[in-house]
């Protein structure tokens, strides 16, 4: 993307979420992604339909259990295969935009989709735009083939450039959904805030409220006691030299 704008070419960049991406994914196609895709058999593919099945769950009210049910959907949480088994998952998705020329970046739940073009270039500029609809349209076709859910709601398009060519697209919506979204100001990319122009002024002004909310955590002083806490002061004392360590690197200061 930086070297696009450098090039003074305008970047779409469109960032979609899933909704529980996690807890949807279907057991029998992962598996037979892992046997069709990445060519897995015998004692590996059945290690992974071992790990995957037989899993149960059940919802604890006050001192009562529902009842246990299997679970045919999601990887469990926390583990180490819970990332592989998910980004498995997303090799079609990843194909497409292959396909449709987009360039795409994917961590997790997080997916980012981008092209550039010309700033000058009007004929380019809808061309770009044809095959980043079309792209993502294709993309939610396969994710609901594949039981995954697409929040709607958090999709974001943000037009990414140098403020000389800024005037090249003040009209500029993308049609998903059948609805069109217009550029926002900033977005969240991987925890980090950028704007338009990949600044880091919007993450600023969002870190300067910080200091308010980590000041409404003193109210909380009085009922987080040890017991609360969890932790005994053997461990605490364990964890005090690495919260120590970060301090000094943040600061400067070595006493």
């Amino acid at each position: 993307m930086l070297m696009a704008i450098d090039g003074r070419k305008v970047v779409i960049l469109v960032l979609l979420y899933l909704s529980v991406a996690f807890d949807t994914i279907d057991h029998e196609i992962t598996c037979s992604r892992l046997e069709r895709l990445l060519g897995l058999s015998g004692k590996p593919l059945a290690w992974f339909l071992s790990y995957l099945s037989a899993r149960t769950q059940c919802v604890p009210v006050e001192e009562a259990l529902s009842e246990v049910l299997c679970l045919l959907f999601g990887v469990p949480q926390g583990s180490v295969l819970e990332p592989i088994l998910f980004i498995i998952c997303t090799i079609p998705p990843s194909r497409i935009a292959q396909r449709c020329g987009i360039q795409i970046h994917m961590y997790a739940d997080d997916t980012q989709l981008y092209a550039s073009y010309n700033a000058t270039d009007m004929e380019q500029r809808q061309e770009v735009t044809q095959r980043l609809e079309n792209c993502i349209s294709d993309i939610q076709s396969c994710m609901i083939t594949n039981k995954l859910q697409r929040n709607s709601n958090k999709t974001v398009l943000l037009v990414l450039e140098s403020s000389y060519f800024s005037k090249h697209f003040s009209d500029f919506q993308l049609q998903i959904d059948n609805k069109f979204i217009s550029p926002s100001d900033s977005a969240k990319m991987f925890g980090v805030l950028l704007d338009q122009y990949l600044n880091m002024d919007s993450s600023s002004w969002y870190l300067q409220g910080v200091p308010f909310h980590i000041r409404n955590i003193r109210s909380l002083k009085p009922i987080l006691t040890n017991d609360a806490f969890g932790l005994s002061d053997k461990l605490v004392l364990r964890l005090q030299p690495i919260l120590n360590i970060a301090a000094r690197i943040v600061t400067g200061c070595w006493k």
